[in-house]
């Protein structure tokens, strides 16, 4: 996959797990509590990132491939419109872009990196992202048609075959939050991906408004869903 540099500092925000702080071992539990600190940790993305970009962007590559290579069967056949929840970077829309090349998928998302870092489950979800490095991923990986949408925006008003949603909508911040709108934006027969957080009422939220419901995968922190409107 071809990953711009610029998109790298916001990958180590987004996938912290590609990050060097995180092979710090547990004896030194102090230095990564000050590391780890918003002014500090910021100094640290971008050093990371400056002598890192290599490495980062070829585990990056490999995740996004997994993740692909573990929805692709729950895929629809054709899909016209394609969205995005909480895009980051637009990796899997990269290749999406490449399954369905004539499909127009938007990115939402918003252009901002906020000052406090949250990676559990909260209220409202976080922003660590650019849609314009995001936009330019997805162009320089074969995507011909891309949408940015900010979430500031609004939920966009389009009809969609496909909704992704990769570790951001349901598993870190609550479903209801666009579940209304998802439902009503998806065609007849269109399909919803996404993971929910374990032990919050997101798979049960599924069930009650979609046809059916499948479980893709689970972890102990979440199970990745396919719904079928």
């Amino acid at each position: 996959m071809n990953v711009p540099f610029q998109a790298i500092p916001f990958i180590l925000y987004q996938r912290t797990g590609l990050s060097s702080i995180y092979k710090i071992p547990k004896t030194l539990r102090p230095l990564f509590d000050w590391l780890t600190k918003p002014p500090v940790y910021k100094m640290y993305v971008n050093l990371d990132s400056f002598f890192r970009a290599k490495a980062i962007s070829k585990d990056f590559s490999k995740g996004i491939e997994q993740e692909y290579n573990e929805i692709q069967p729950y895929l629809p056949p054709t899909a016209k419109k394609i969205l995005d929840i909480g895009c980051g970077v637009g990796g899997i829309d990269a290749l999406l872009a490449q399954r369905y090349p004539d499909a127009e998928i938007f990115l939402f998302d918003e252009t901002t990196t906020d000052k406090k870092i949250h990676y559990g489950f909260e209220k409202k979800g976080s922003f660590y992202n650019s849609l314009d490095v995001a936009k330019d991923l997805v162009e320089k990986n074969g995507g011909h048609h891309v949408t940015s949408w900010p979430v500031s925006r609004g939920f966009p008003k389009e009809k969609f075959d496909l909704v992704v949603s990769i570790m951001s909508w349901g598993a870190h911040y609550p479903v209801d939050t666009y579940l209304d709108d998802v439902y009503e934006g998806l065609n007849p027969g269109g399909i919803v991906i996404t993971d929910l957080r374990n032990g919050t009422d997101g798979l049960d939220l599924f069930k009650s408004r979609f046809r059916s419901v499948m479980i893709i995968s689970e972890n102990r922190k979440s199970r990745k869903i396919a719904a079928t409107k």
